[in-house]
C-alpha cells in the first residue's frame, strides 16, 4: 500500500484538516472576544504559537494512534479486519462540515455585524479631541494686554504675542496652543486654571505692552496653570527700537525656563531675526491685524500694508510670503484677483515659483501660485502635503488640505484628520470644530455632527456660526427642515445683520413651499441692493416663473457679483444660466473671472465647481460647440463618481437631463428623495434644463410626494411658531 493511501486509510488528512480549520475558528473567536476583555497582546500571540505548534503532533498522533470502539489503539495493534477507520473518517466528515459551517457564521458575525459597530469606536476614537490630560510640556501664550491707551495700538500688542507664539512653536517636544484658541479669551476676565483646562496646557505666559512715543515697557510672566505659581516674570523698559533684541530676550529666558522646569532640550536662543528695520515689521504687524479682520476691505487694506513693509525693506520674508498668501486666498475663496495683486501677476508668479521652499510658510505660497496663476492643480496638493511634512502641527496647512479634500474635491474621510489636528493644535478654534462636525455631516455621521455642534453651543453660545453650522446638518444630513429651520432663527436672532443668514431664511421658506413668507423676509434684510439681497429676489423670481425678473435681477447679480462659492450645486448659479440664456458675452466673461479651470481647453471639473461645468455646457451647448459642452458633461459625471460625501445636490440628474436620458434622471432623482434629499427641489419644476423631465408621470409623482412632505414641514414651523419656540424675525430696516 503506498504512502498516499495509508494516509487517507487512518484519516491524517481529514484530522490534519480538522485541526486547521478548528485552529483558525479559536483564533478568530479569540481575536473578537479578548479586545472586549482588555486581554495582553500575549495571550493572542500565545494562542497562534500553539496552534502552529500543535499541528505536527496532531499529525503525528493521528498517524500513529486509531479510534476504536474499545478506546485509542496504536494503528499497527489493530488488525485491518476489525478497523473502523472507514466509520471513523464518515464521523471526522459531519465534524469538518460542522466546523466549516461554524467557520462561516463566524466570519458572517465578524463582516457584517460587528464590523459596523467597530468602525463607529473607531470614529469616535479619531474624532475625539481632547486629550486625556494635559502634557506637561505644554504652554499657552494669551494676547499681550494694550496699555498704551491707544486702541490704534492693539495690532502692536497682538502682534508682539504672536511673534513670540511663532517662537515657541519652533521648540521640539514643546505643545503650544494655537493662536485662535488663545486669543480667545483677549478681554476676558477668567482664571488660569479654567484657560489651562479649556487650552489642555500646564503653563501660561501672558504680558502686557506701553507704548509711549518711541519708548516701550514690556511686562512678561510664566505661571504654572494649576496653581498659579510664577515660574519666571520680568520686565522691559526700552527704547522701540529694541524690539527685536527684547523678543529675543523674552524667547532666550523662556527657552531656559523650559530647559530647567520641564526638560526640553532647546536652544538658548529660539528666535530668529528676520529683520531690522522696525517700520517694515511695524507695517507686517499692521497688515497681519487688519487680515485677520476678514471681509475683502479689509484683506485689501492687509495687502496694502504688506506691499509697504516690503518696499521698506525687500528681503523681508515673512511681509512677502503675507502678500502672496493675501492675494491667492482671495482667488481660493472663489473672488478674482484684487487689482492690486493682477497688476503684478507675472511678478508674483516668478517670486513664488523662484522661493526654494524650506519652511511650511513657504510651501502654501508655492503650492496657491502653482495652481492659481500657473494652472498647475495637482501642484497644489503635492505642495501642501511637503508643507505639512515640514512641519506637521501646521494650523494653516492643515487647513488647506482639509479644505482641499473635503470642498474641492468631496472626500470628507479625506478631509477628517486634517480638521482634527486642527482642533487638536488649536482647542478654541470654533471654525476647525464647524469643518470637523461638516465632514462628518457629509460622511453620514448626523448625530457625531450634532453632537459636535451641540458642545459648542455649551461653551460658547453667543457664536452665531454654529448655530447656523448646526441648521444645515439637521437639514441635510438628519434630513428635518422644521429644525433646521429652528437653527436658523436662533443664528438670525445671535447676528441680525448677517446678510447670507437672511437668505437662507428666503429660502427656507421657498422650500416649505411658503412664498409670501419668502417675500417678506426679502424685503426686510439688510443689503437689499447686495449680492445676498438680489440673489433673494432672484430665488422668487425663479420660483414664481417670472422670467422678465429673473432676467433683470441676473443682469444686476453680475454687476455686484464678488464671489461664486455655491457652484458645487445647481441652485448655487441658477442666476447665472438665467443671464447666459440672453447675453452670453456677459455670462462667459464671469465663467473666466471666477472659473478659470473650466474654460481652459482641457478643462479640470472637480466636485467644487461641478455645477458650474453643467452651466457652462448649456450655454457651450447654446453657441454650437457641442464638442466642448460634451467634455464638461463627461467630466462633471467622473468627477461626481470620485465624490464620497452621503449629500451630493442634483447634478447628476441636471445632466441625464441635459443629454435627454430621462429615465436615469428619473431613476437618480429617486433615489435621491428616498436618501431624504429636498434642498432646492422647487427648481426641477421650473429650471429650464429640467424640462425634459416635466412631462413624465413618474417624475410628476415625485414631484407631490415631495410637496406633501414639504407641506407638512410647514405645518411643524407655523406650530413652533404658535408655541413661541422660534426666535422672532428681527425688525431691521432694509439697508443699500
Amino acid at each position: 500500500m503506498s504512502l498516499l493511501s495509508e494516509l487517507q486509510r487512518r484519516n491524517v488528512f481529514r484530522v490534519s484538516l480538522a485541526y486547521v480549520i478548528s485552529a483558525w475558528v479559536l483564533i478568530q473567536v479569540a481575536d473578537i472576544v479578548l479586545p472586549t476583555f482588555d486581554a495582553p497582546q500575549w495571550i493572542m500571540q500565545s494562542g497562534i504559537v500553539l496552534s502552529v505548534v500543535g499541528f505536527p503532533i496532531v499529525v503525528i498522533l493521528a498517524w500513529i494512534y486509531e479510534l476504536t470502539p474499545e478506546g485509542v489503539k496504536r494503528t499497527d495493534e489493530v488488525s485491518a479486519s476489525v478497523s473502523v477507520t472507514r466509520w471513523t473518517g464518515r464521523k471526522l466528515d459531519f465534524i469538518i462540515i460542522g466546523l466549516l459551517c461554524f467557520a462561516l457564521i463566524v466570519v458572517v458575525i465578524d463582516n457584517y455585524v460587528l464590523k459596523g459597530a467597530r468602525e463607529q469606536a473607531q470614529l469616535a476614537a479619531d474624532s475625539e479631541q481632547t486629550p486625556a490630560a494635559e502634557p506637561r510640556k505644554s504652554i499657552a501664550v494669551l494676547p499681550f494686554v494694550n496699555m498704551s491707551g491707544d486702541p490704534e495700538q492693539e495690532y502692536f500688542s497682538d502682534g508682539l504675542t504672536e511673534e513670540i507664539l511663532n517662537t515657541l512653536v519652533a521648540i521640539d517636544d514643546l505643545r503650544v496652543a494655537g493662536r485662535t484658541s488663545s486669543f480667545s479669551f483677549k478681554g476676558k476676565d477668567v482664571d488660569l486654571p479654567t484657560i489651562g483646562e479649556q487650552l489642555h496646557v500646564t503653563n501660561i505666559l501672558e504680558g502686557s505692552v506701553r507704548r509711549s512715543g518711541n519708548r516701550l515697557k514690556i511686562t512678561a510672566q510664566l505661571i504654572g496653570a494649576a496653581d498659579g505659581f510664577h515660574l519666571w516674570s520680568a520686565t522691559y523698559d526700552r527704547e522701540l527700537a529694541d524690539i527685536f533684541d527684547i523678543q529675543e530676550e523674552i524667547a532666550g529666558e523662556i527657552a531656559k525656563v523650559l530647559r530647567l522646569e520641564l526638560g526640553l532640550n532647546v536652544a538658548a536662543s529660539v528666535n530668529k531675526r528676520q529683520t531690522e528695520n522696525l517700520d517694515a515689521y511695524t507695517w507686517y504687524l499692521r497688515g497681519i491685524a487688519l487680515r485677520r479682520e476678514g471681509g475683502i476691505d479689509s484683506n485689501l487694506e492687509a495687502i496694502d500694508a504688506f506691499r509697504q513693509s516690503i518696499e521698506l525693506n525687500p528681503d523681508y520674508l515673512p511681509a512677502q510670503l503675507a502678500l502672496y498668501e493675501s492675494c491667492f486666498g482671495i482667488t481660493l475663496s472663489g473672488q478674482p484677483m484684487p487689482d492690486r495683486c493682477a497688476v503684478e501677476r507675472e511678478a508674483l508668479l516668478t517670486a513664488a515659483l523662484e522661493l526654494d521652499p524650506k519652511s511650511s510658510d513657504e510651501y502654501i505660497v508655492v503650492a496657491m501660485a502653482s495652481v492659481i496663476l500657473n494652472g498647475d492643480i495637482p501642484a497644489y496638493p503635492a505642495n501642501l502635503e511637503k508643507a505639512l511634512a515640514a512641519d506637521p502641527d501646521s494650523i494653516r496647512a492643515n487647513f488647506y488640505l482639509g479644505h482641499w479634500y473635503q470642498f474641492f474635491l468631496g472626500q470628507p474621510r479625506q478631509a477628517l484628520p486634517y480638521f482634527q489636528r486642527i482642533a487638536e493644535l488649536d482647542p478654541l478654534d470654533f471654525q476647525a470644530r464647524w469643518l470637523l462636525a461638516e465632514s462628518l455631516m457629509h460622511m453620514g455621521e448626523c448625530d457625531e455632527a450634532t453632537e459636535r455642534l451641540t458642545s459648542i453651543i455649551e461653551l460658547a453660545p453667543d457664536y452665531p456660526e454654529t448655530y447656523w453650522q448646526l441648521a444645515w446638518v439637521y437639514y441635510y444630513c438628519q434630513h428635518d427642515p422644521a429644525e433646521s429651520h429652528r437653527y436658523t432663527r436662533n443664528s438670525l436672532a445671535q447676528n441680525p445683520t448677517a446678510p447670507w443668514v437672511w437668505h437662507s431664511q428666503v429660502l427656507d421658506y421657498l422650500e416649505l413651499g411658503d412664498v409670501a413668507e419668502a417675500e417678506r423676509i426679502a424685503a426686510r434684510s439688510p443689503q437689499k441692493s447686495g449680492f445676498p439681497g438680489l440673489l433673494s429676489d432672484f430665488e422668487i423670481a425663479l420660483y414664481r416663473s417670472d422670467l422678465s425678473l429673473q432676467l433683470a435681477i441676473s443682469r444686476a447679480l453680475a454687476e455686484v457679483v464678488f464671489s461664486v462659492d455655491t457652484a458645487s450645486s445647481i441652485g448655487g448659479i441658477s442666476w447665472l444660466m438665467a443671464l447666459q440664456r440672453t447675453d452670453p458675452k456677459r455670462a462667459m466673461d464671469i465663467y473666466e473671472r471666477f472659473f478659470p479651470p473650466l474654460v481652459r481647453d482641457d478643462p479640470f471639473v472637480f466636485y467644487f465647481n461641478g455645477a458650474a461645468a453643467v452651466s457652462l455646457a448649456v450655454l457651450r451647448n447654446a453657441t454650437g460647440d457641442e464638442q466642448a459642452a460634451g467634455i464638461l458633461l463627461t467630466k462633471a459625471l467622473q468627477t461626481l463618481d470620485n465624490v464620497e460625501s452621503v449629500y451630493v445636490p442634483p447634478t447628476r440628474v441636471a445632466i441625464y437631463a441635459i443629454q435627454g436620458e430621462v429615465d436615469r434622471a428619473i431613476e437618480r432623482l429617486r433615489e435621491l428623495v428616498d436618501a431624504g434629499w429636498r434642498e432646492g427641489w422647487w427648481r426641477l419644476e421650473r429650471e429650464p434644463i429640467y424640462e425634459p423631465l416635466w412631462g413624465d408621470p413618474e417624475f410628476q409623482a415625485i414631484m407631490d410626494e415631495v410637496r406633501v412632505d414639504m407641506a407638512a414641514q410647514l405645518e411643524r414651523v407655523r406650530e413652533m411658531e404658535r408655541k413661541g419656540e422660534l426666535e422672532p424675525i428681527p425688525e431691521l430696516a432694509s439697508t443699500p
